[in-house]
């Protein structure tokens, strides 16, 4: 694979999944938590742009950076915006070691 390959790949809403999936562990503590570096760091900026599509899609401007921070935001919003919000926090919260990655309350 070339890099625009990878570039491209990490990009995608799968790439940023797969940081996602690695930066949860560091909830397990102990040694984990160099995986909130490893996930984390480089599932930023696809975070940030996936953030900001999802709201534009949605019909309205980011009020935060990341897509954690934005969903209890949204999901306040109510109709099918507020449903999608809810359960796209729901579906991130089943895979965290903490069941508490997003907080809608």
């Amino acid at each position: 694979m070339t890099w625009l390959h990878w570039l491209t790949l990490w990009l995608s809403p799968l790439g940023l999944f797969a940081c996602y999936l690695v930066y949860i562990q560091h909830e397990h503590g102990g040694a984990w938590i160099v995986c909130k570096y490893i996930g984390g760091i480089p599932g930023y900026l696809p975070d940030v742009l996936w953030n900001v599509i999802l709201c534009l899609c949605m019909g309205r401007l980011p009020t935060k950076l990341t897509i954690t921070m934005e969903l209890p935001v949204l999901a306040k919003l109510g109709g099918w915006r507020g449903e999608f919000a809810i359960a796209l926090a729901n579906f991130l919260n089943w895979f965290a070691p903490s069941g508490k990655h997003v907080n809608l309350r």
